[in-house]
């Protein structure tokens, strides 16, 4: 192959395994959430999709999963909720809050001060802009 042909699809997701990490998307839009799937996917994430909350608690219960993406509104509750109650059980993973809603300054302040969600993102999000910030999750701290 020379320098100037891209990787085979096989070759990319063959690198990007090398990652071996586990998002967990909780969407309930299934065109949002196959959109936000696949680019993590092909950036070397192995992303496990939940289109409720009760499914992301299974997810949670029977998966080791290293960050979760949850949607603010989802069909059997909210995603701060779900985020309260993960902190409640103890379980500290970072997680990227995900809504059209939830845009005013005391839902910011629960979900990054008392909740400690890495960061609070709205839609419309970009795939990119996804990938990105799930990067930043795991990018390694600058050196002093």
């Amino acid at each position: 192959m020379s320098d100037h042909e891209p990787p085979s699809a096989p070759r990319v997701l063959a690198e990007a395994a090398a990652k071996n990490l586990t998002i967990l998307l909780v969407e309930d839009d299934r065109m949002t959430r196959l959109m936000m799937a696949r680019p993590l996917e092909m950036s070397g994430y192995r992303v496990l999709q939940s289109s409720c909350l009760s499914q992301a608690r299974e997810a949670v219960a029977s998966e080791e999963v290293d960050a979760i993406v949850v949607d603010g509104l989802l069909p059997d509750g909210t995603g701060m909720d779900f985020i309260s109650e993960l902190r409640g059980r103890g379980i500290l993973k970072p997680v990227l809050f995900l809504s059209s809603f939830f845009r005013d300054m005391t839902s910011f302040n629960q979900l990054r001060k008392d909740l400690k969600v890495a960061a609070v993102l709205y839609k419309p999000l970009t795939a990119a802009e996804l990938v990105q910030q799930v990067e930043e999750l795991f990018a390694a701290p600058a050196a002093a």
